[in-house]
């Protein structure tokens, strides 16, 4: 208990550290939710259109959209968007629309064919029997600048998006039905514990003053054992973890209005044990290490290599076989992160085996890293 109080004391005696420690979490949630998975804006896309030009055809009948030109629909389609995702750019020719693409004036160009509309037809009164005229004159060309894949996947998931709903439009059979979840379902709920558990890691520089200026060899020649020293800091760091999860929950809720369709308790616990894990891989780089510098060099280490391979940005699922399970047993964090994603989005409790499998998994990260603590402490102890 006393070493508790003391850990406190020395944290808690430092304004600008604990107003960091809230800090931190608060700047690094508001980042996620403004800059992580949102979906790009503004992106200019060349249009030729050799159908000629395009008049205002919102409120028509059915019979009146078939007489409208196909291509002036598709392009209404695009361009009714608050958001304005998408914004066209018409050139009078596929070239001069090409040209831009070369000069990086825009992201890609669309090309509608003579008698486009005619051909649609057609190619739906005909079926199979249409001509490879129709075939040709029915496709809209779409030419997109594939250096930043990201960008232009997003551009063609919108466009096909945008023609699945012209085409219900065209046929009256319209329903909106858009989808529930976006790349920030993804990306948000994983950061938690992700953070959380590099935040708590920070307990290796405590750890490491404490051999450097000679305290801990003077707790421990007073009959201090180093699991009392490992519980005060785990009782000690505890209260700023929870603080931490608090203003990441509260960050998500009142900036991005994200709400949790799980459980809030086993989200809560999944982001304390892995904070409690970052604990852990402290205290055993601080026990391990003897020197700040190399705390510092080794904890960066950790934390690049946990952040890369726990997939928070990229799915696990992508990566190749064998270093796919070393990404997913080894990282203490990976199995956490998917089962939190779970938990916020589709509401499984902890009846499911990915939920208490990583419960579990978390758990036995925190036995095994304080026991390795414990054994390198004890050995060279007796050098």
């Amino acid at each position: 208990m006393a070493l508790t109080k003391r850990n406190f004391l020395i944290s808690y005696r430092m304004p600008v550290y604990i107003l960091l420690t809230m800090l931190l979490p608060l700047v690094q949630a508001t980042l996620t939710v403004y800059t992580f998975g949102r979906d790009p804006v503004g992106l200019i896309l060349a249009v030729s259109n050799q159908e000629g030009i395009c008049h205002q055809g919102v409120g028509l009948s059915v019979r009146e959209r078939f007489e409208h030109r196909w291509s002036c629909g598709f392009i209404e389609e695009i361009m009714n968007d608050s958001q304005q995702k998408i914004i066209l750019k018409v050139y009078e020719s596929k070239e001069a629309a090409r040209h831009s693409v070369e000069l990086g004036d825009t992201i890609g160009f669309m090309h509608f064919p003579r008698n486009f509309s005619q051909h649609n037809l057609n190619r739906l009164a005909f079926h199979r029997l249409a001509t490879s005229e129709d075939l040709a004159g029915s496709t809209v060309q779409i030419s997109l600048d594939m250096t930043n894949k990201m960008t232009t996947s997003f551009v063609l998931e919108t466009l096909q998006g945008k023609y699945f709903k012209f085409v219900e439009k065209m046929f009256n059979n319209y329903t909106s039905s858009g989808s529930q979840f976006d790349w920030q379902d993804y990306l948000l709920p994983g950061v938690i514990p992700l953070v959380i558990c590099l935040f708590s890691m920070i307990c290796a520089s405590s750890l490491i003053k404490d051999k450097e200026e000679g305290t801990l060899q003077r707790s421990r020649a007073c009959g201090v054992e180093l699991w009392h020293i490992y519980v005060s800091y785990y009782l000690s760091e505890s209260p700023t973890t929870l603080a931490q999860i608090g203003i990441y929950f509260m960050s998500y809720l009142l900036l991005g209005g994200y709400t949790n369709k799980g459980f809030f308790w086993l989200c809560f616990l999944t982001a304390v044990l892995s904070g409690w894990v970052g604990i852990a891989i402290g205290l055993l780089i601080g026990t391990v290490l003897s020197r700040s510098m190399e705390v510092v060099m080794f904890s960066l280490m950790a934390l690049l290599a946990t952040f890369y391979s726990s997939g928070f940005s990229w799915p696990l699922k992508s990566v190749r076989i064998p270093y796919r399970w070393i990404c997913m047993y080894l990282n203490p964090v990976s199995p956490s992160m998917m089962a939190i994603r779970r938990i916020w989005n589709s509401a499984w409790g902890i009846e499911h085996p990915l939920v208490y499998g990583a419960l579990l998994g978390l758990i036995i990260w925190i036995m095994f890293l304080t026991s390795i603590g414990l054994i390198v402490e004890k050995r060279q102890r007796n050098k």
